[in-house]
């Protein structure tokens, strides 16, 4: 990684780098993993996985995203010379967890299509208990968008596909001591500002935050603390 040692190692690149030590903390720290996945340290990291399959560890498939992003991160230093910070790096590790889950969940989303912007949106459809991520009607792309919370701060991002589910573009931000509320509207601003800089109309967008969807298509009065990121749509 980006620290002042020769080792190349996978173990050394991945757990024992000062600068993955670092991601490993923050991922613990905003509770994304309950602890760290690795404390033991007397197996190599392959078995240390192996061991966490094998042992059927909740959150496997963060672990491996982590250490995808980890492994971005130096590629990235070593190819290109771009120092990614540690929070970067997690935050891509939380986008692509976030692109899976919504692939394979069957958690409930609520959403709208535009044509040409928010505000013209039409109702929201009604909302399935169990359903997957579908891909757009065809001409259209889909945005994505969610914010998260915790004791370190709020996050936001979003996700753009084709209507042929081709990905486009992803983006995140840290704010700080800003509400889930928040996270989620700047979320959706940004990705529906995206959309539009690249130069698409027809959008539909997908989120399971019914009080942001309802104040952008002013079905509800918006509230406060979003009614000037809902004037930038």
């Amino acid at each position: 990684m980006a620290c002042s040692t020769d080792i190349e190692s996978t173990d050394h690149i991945f757990v024992h780098c000062p600068i993955a030590e670092k991601v490993w903390d923050l991922a613990v720290s905003h509770q994304w993993l309950p602890i760290f996945p690795f404390p033991l340290g007397s197996n190599s990291l392959c078995e240390e996985l192996h061991l966490l399959a094998q042992n059927h560890y909740p959150c496997l498939t963060r672990v491996v995203l982590l250490l995808w992003s980890l492994w971005k991160s130096r590629n990235a230093l070593v190819v290109r010379n771009e120092v990614t910070p540690p929070m970067g790096t997690l935050l891509r590790a939380k986008r692509s967890w976030a692109e899976w889950r919504i692939r394979t969940s069957h958690s409930g989303l609520s959403s709208f299509t535009s044509s040409s912007s928010p505000s013209q949106a039409h109702q929201p459809t009604s909302v399935s208990r169990l359903i997957r991520w579908k891909l757009p009607s065809g001409g259209f792309l889909k945005l994505n968008f969610d914010g998260t919370k915790s004791a370190a701060g709020a996050a936001a991002g979003f996700v753009l596909r084709s209507w042929t589910g081709a990905f486009i573009q992803a983006g995140t931000r840290f704010l700080e001591h800003a509400s889930i509320l928040v996270a989620e509207a700047m979320a959706m601003r940004d990705g529906i500002n995206a959309a539009l800089q690249a130069g698409f109309r027809r959008l539909e967008v997908e989120g399971d935050n019914q009080v942001v969807l309802n104040a952008v298509q002013k079905a509800i009065h918006p509230p406060w603390q979003i009614a000037s990121l809902l004037e930038d749509i």
